[in-house]
């Protein structure tokens, strides 16, 4: 009686050091800044960026990968925007918030099974589940099982990326499991040790999949011709047409830059005598399109240029005190413009308008204007003919008529080009 007596004391005492340490936790700058609404509302941001650059990437990801990875990438970050919504919502109205409701206990798991499940260790599991805790198991072993896949993905393709995708789903495997347990997420800062644990987990892990992955030469050595086992990896890269075609593209370095036309002269007359043409001059912007085919393939014709142009008008609306502003912007195509096609590039010229500033008092915008550029270079090889640039060595997608047509709405577009991801490394 007396021991079991000390044993009560002692846990009493334990549970009384813990009630105390968390309250002081609470009460530490910390926990409050962590706790705060305005990270609530960054989470919710990241979470955001997360679900947009999964859409992104869904179209990518289906051609490389196959549909269910692109469409449980997509699943997973809806769920993960789900519960950080819940957080922010609940921490601006409480239980008003409609989201509260997921807070609800809707699982209990008995004690008397939990006993016969795990014996002695049954005091350790949590027993009420509610629709938020629910869903935080489902978001990270969604998480794990993704990244179990890519590290798959990743060593078939002998690309090292694959340690890191291992790492990160040991990381989303242990803060799944620590839901599990009893006080695991209230040790520090909200989160127990195995939630510290998963987060160190999962950001080595991200770290290294970036650090560690392969060039896409990388790839092209390992699963092409001269690879070993690589047919069944990536069966696109054995035939040595195609394959050639692959690794031309990571050669052919297509630049594009956009600055202002060195030949440009305002309000330039007429001048019959002068060797630049009238329309060259009056231009006051220089679109270079460049790239290295010719020199590899040694060629001077038959590669062919074709370049779309589209100018996007920005007008930015302010009020008096230039403190609140809205944006209208509308994306026009070109299609007159002038162009000089040298042996190694094409270069086009075009006006681009002025600037404005605004004017609240007369409701008038500030008006900016940008060029966007799309860029496809096409090569005939008898029969064949090869569009520029390629896909990676990873995506086995042929060039087809759904891809014959610019797509200004979005960049890095498959076969196309454009003045973002292919910018000039000199380029303004």
């Amino acid at each position: 009686m007396a021991k079991r007596a000390a044993d009560k004391a002692d846990k009493l005492s334990g549970l009384e050091n813990a009630i105390k340490l968390r309250d002081s936790m609470r009460d530490s700058t910390a926990f409050r800044v962590l706790d705060s609404v305005i990270v609530a509302g960054l989470i919710v941001g990241l979470e955001f960026y997360n679900l947009r650059n999964e859409l992104d990437a869904a179209a990518g990801t289906e051609r490389e990968k196959n549909r269910w990875r692109a469409r449980s990438g997509v699943i997973g970050a809806y769920v993960d925007l789900l519960i950080a919504m819940e957080s922010l919502t609940v921490k601006l109205v409480g239980s008003n918030s409609v989201l509260a409701v997921s807070r609800k206990t809707l699982l209990t798991i008995p004690d008397r099974f939990a006993k016969q499940l795990l014996g002695s260790l049954s005091s350790y599991l949590v027993k009420s589940y509610s629709g938020r805790m629910l869903g935080q198991v489902a978001g990270g072993l969604i998480f794990a099982g993704l990244n179990l896949y890519d590290a798959w993905y990743f060593y078939k393709w002998e690309d090292d990326a694959y340690i890191g995708h291992l790492i990160m789903a040991t990381g989303g495997l242990v803060g799944t499991f620590s839901t599990f347990v009893v006080g695991g997420s209230s040790a520090f800062l909200g989160l127990g040790p195995a939630g510290w644990v998963s987060l160190f987990l999962i950001g080595v892990g991200a770290g290294l999949a970036y650090w560690l992955s392969s060039k896409s030469v990388e790839d092209w050595l390992n699963k092409g011709p001269f690879g070993e086992d690589s047919y069944e990896v990536a069966p696109h890269l054995q035939e040595p047409e195609t394959a050639f075609y692959y690794l031309l593209s990571l050669f052919a370095n297509i630049r594009i830059s956009i600055d202002h036309n060195p030949e440009f002269v305002p309000n330039y007359p007429l001048d019959f005598r002068d060797t630049v043409p009238f329309d060259v001059r009056k231009a006051n912007t220089r679109i270079r399109i460049e790239s290295s085919l010719a020199g590899l393939l040694n060629v001077v014709e038959g590669i062919d240029v074709g370049a779309f142009l589209a100018l996007k008008r920005t007008e930015t609306f302010h009020d008096i005190s230039r403190i609140n502003a809205y944006e209208k912007n509308t994306l026009t195509p070109v299609k007159d413009f002038v162009h000089r096609l040298l042996p190694n590039a094409l270069e086009i010229f075009v006006n681009t308008p002025p600037f404005y500033m605004s004017e609240p008092l007369n409701n008038l915008p500030a008006v900016s204007h940008q060029w966007y550029v799309r860029a496809q270079l096409s090569l005939r090889d008898g029969p064949l003919t090869w569009v520029f640039p390629a896909p990676p060595p990873k995506d086995p997608t042929p060039f087809g008529p759904a891809y014959a047509k610019p797509d200004f709405e979005s960049r890095g577009s498959l076969f196309w080009a454009d003045e973002s991801e292919n910018k000039a490394e000199d380029a303004q």
